[in-house]
């Protein structure tokens, strides 16, 4: 069985560098659409539940996280 398939560098650093400018609704959007291509890179589901925690989206949250 192959490991799923993972963002390069390239794709993250974008997303990585939303997240440490505080543009939360923008890295989640970013998120989202690299997860369309990389459904099961955890650091994306990580990324993306810390945006949404950051927007006090809770329940959202919480559902990415898992």
């Amino acid at each position: 069985m192959k490991p799923p398939r993972q963002p390069s560098p390239a794709e993250t650093q974008p997303l990585l560098a939303l997240c440490h400018a505080g543009q939360w609704p923008q890295a989640e959007a970013l998120a989202r659409r690299l997860l369309a291509s990389y459904p099961q890179a955890l650091v994306l589901h990580s990324v993306l539940g810390s945006a949404l925690s950051q927007q006090r989206r809770f329940d959202a949250a919480a559902q990415s996280f898992r």
